[in-house]
């Protein structure tokens, strides 16, 4: 955890109170496990097959791997803990699947100055339709002067190679 006013005394102590330029990033982690996504992880080639298949498959997975039964249990009271603070401390968070980067844009917001810092960070297009994300978007309309959108579809990985192509990618720059 970092502590902004205290990391950065000089930007936060003074009339403008806030950062001037932010850059970011956030990582988009939805905070949801899925019993599916887990066990796919582990054994390829579950997610094509049958329902009952996978079923079956997955029932015999647990009987044969406590090991990762018990790791299962950890993911899923680690993606609580991590949500319930979220919701808790994040306005908005409570709507739709908690994400972290829905936790980074409120915090963009608070961290920048009177004068509403530039903005330029990189988000899932979620971000822009979202109800979770519905407070960020009403900010950043009532707040800056100018915002270019630009939605990228991430087609055999041009943007990012480990991002499938199933996310399209906005670059978001106000001022």
């Amino acid at each position: 955890a970092l502590h902004f006013p205290i990391a950065f005394p000089e930007v936060f102590l003074s009339n403008s109170s806030g950062f001037h330029t932010i850059i970011g990033n956030p990582p988009w982690k939805e905070l949801t496990v899925e019993e599916d996504l887990f066990w796919a992880r582990y054994f390829p080639g579950l997610g094509g097959m049958s329902q009952r298949e996978q079923e079956r498959k997955k029932e015999e997975f647990r009987n044969s791997r406590q090991d990762l039964v018990a790791q299962y249990e950890l993911e899923k009271r680690d993606a609580e803990i991590s949500r319930k603070f979220l919701v808790l401390n994040y306005e908005g968070m409570g709507t739709g699947d908690p994400d972290v980067y829905k936790a980074f844009c409120n915090r963009f917001l608070k961290l920048n100055g009177k004068n509403f810092a530039s903005l330029g960070v990189v988000l899932p297009r979620s971000a822009f339709s979202a109800a979770g994300s519905f407070n960020f978007r009403k900010e950043l309309l009532s707040s800056y002067t100018k915002s270019n959108i630009t939605i990228l579809k991430n087609k055999k990985g041009w943007v990012f190679e480990e991002v499938t192509e199933q996310y399209s990618i906005v670059l978001l720059s106000s001022l």
